[in-house]
């Protein structure tokens, strides 16, 4: 297969137009909504499920897009309904993960214990899932493991940026280069935006403020880098990552050096530079004659060139992460094995104790992107487990969150967190 083209998923798609794959969508927001519609625009796919906390809000969108959608929390009549080629719509994503009719499960919702809940319920009932980032940075690798035991994929999504640079990355492996840089292609970034600040702009495209600003802060970029980190093996240069301002992205490889990225490759990313969208990946290329060919194909001097792809379309694509998951049990993305970056939580501003810390995209914290190694030795606080945590001392602007900072809320998050971080960094 090469990934990047997909050339092979249409007629794979196509020939099980008479026998399409069932698709279990968890939420109904902006993403979930239009991943739900696009399923159905896919052929050999098909949409049996939405799993949303408000049923009666899913279903009345659905309805709205031309779905006949009913209303269920009990299994038997979920199989009817399906069975009648409607769509089910429950609150619970234990049942959509049991429905017979059900192949892969799509998690889309970005909440953290609502998200764990249904990944988890998914791997157990033996149902390919898809993940988001933020999600994935978090727990992603202890996901892998678990999908792996059960015999189905866990995988990141296609159409966000890091499938996207592993579907390149793949690709230029495949024509015999080597890959020593990946990343993202940056348009804006200040870490103290908020969703007061993105409000206006997050209605102009019907968004939600907060993962507007989850945008704008580099919380997202950070955890799209560390799965990208996690997937390939790649380190950082240090905490945050450099971010390289360039004109274009083809100006790059001036600034790298390409004996040190062979010995220790690394994920980063390029802010404001042209195109402006979108991920690339720096390949080194040793043959003199190969190199000077690529130069005349316009790639750059060499030896390291740039590859990009400058878009990526999450709702678009978001469905082919699960038709490769089922058709061939290929991930667009997942973790080599125990995590290699993670994703910490540092102060947006003061923090005073008793506060309730709040979820990504939020007033109170931000994420950056920290070597897995030295999240643990200096029990620095994941991302995924600051939402809820309860402040317990005064905490400058910028202070990075450590466990002894807060007192962290039980949830199914934090479970599967747990056990993670005892398989990777067990304690004496």
């Amino acid at each position: 297969m090469v990934p990047d083209s997909l050339a092979p998923l249409d007629t794979a798609l196509a020939a099980r137009a008479g026998d399409p794959i069932g698709i279990a969508v968890a939420g109904a927001g902006w993403l979930g909504k239009r991943v739900a519609v696009q399923v159905d625009h896919i052929t050999g796919l098909k949409l049996r499920v939405v799993a949303n906390r408000s049923v009666e809000r899913a279903a009345e969108q659905l309805r709205a897009d031309g779905f006949d959608a009913v209303i269920t929390n009990d299994l038997n009549e979920l199989g009817r309904i399906n069975d009648r080629d409607q769509v089910a719509v429950v609150a619970d994503p234990h049942l959509a993960a049991q429905a017979t009719r059900v192949d892969a499960v799509i998690e889309t919702t970005g909440d953290f214990d609502f998200g764990t809940r249904t990944a988890t319920a998914a791997i157990e009932a033996r149902k390919h899932v898809v993940i988001g980032a933020e999600l994935d940075a978090t727990i992603g690798p202890e996901l892998k493991r678990r999908a792996d035991e059960q015999g189905v994929v866990a995988t990141g999504m296609d159409g966000d940026e890091p499938a996207v640079n592993m579907n390149l990355l793949r690709l230029v492996r495949t024509m015999g280069l080597q890959p020593v840089m990946a990343g993202n292609i940056k348009g804006f970034l200040n870490h103290y935006r908020d969703p007061e600040t993105q409000i206006a702009f997050a209605a102009t495209w019907g968004q939600n403020p907060r993962f507007m600003a989850s945008f704008a802060d580099g919380t997202k970029l950070a955890s799209e880098c560390a799965i990208l980190g996690n997937a390939t093996g790649f380190g950082i240069w240090q905490r945050g990552m450099r971010g390289f301002e360039i004109p274009a992205i083809g100006d790059l490889p001036a600034r790298l050096d390409a004996s040190e990225l062979l010995a220790a490759p690394k994920v980063d990313y390029a802010l404001g530079a042209a195109p402006g969208a979108g991920g690339f990946v720096v390949a080194h290329e040793g043959d003199e004659e190969r190199s000077k060919s690529l130069h005349y194909l316009k790639m750059g001097e060499g030896p390291l060139h740039v590859f990009t792809r400058p878009f990526h379309l999450p709702h678009l694509e978001v469905p082919l992460s699960a038709a490769r998951a089922v058709l061939w049990h290929d991930a667009a993305i997942t973790a080599l094995g125990a995590p290699v970056l993670e994703v910490i939580a540092l102060a947006k501003r003061t923090l005073e104790p008793g506060e309730v810390l709040d979820g990504v995209g939020g007033f109170a914290w931000y994420g950056l992107v920290e070597t897995a190694e030295v999240a643990a030795s200096e029990g620095l606080l994941p991302m995924g487990l600051a939402e809820g945590a309860t402040v317990i001392r005064r905490l400058p602007p910028d202070t990075p969150l450590r466990y002894a900072d807060v007192e962290v809320a039980d949830s199914s998050v934090a479970n599967v967190r747990r056990a993670q971080d005892n398989r990777a960094f067990p304690k004496p």
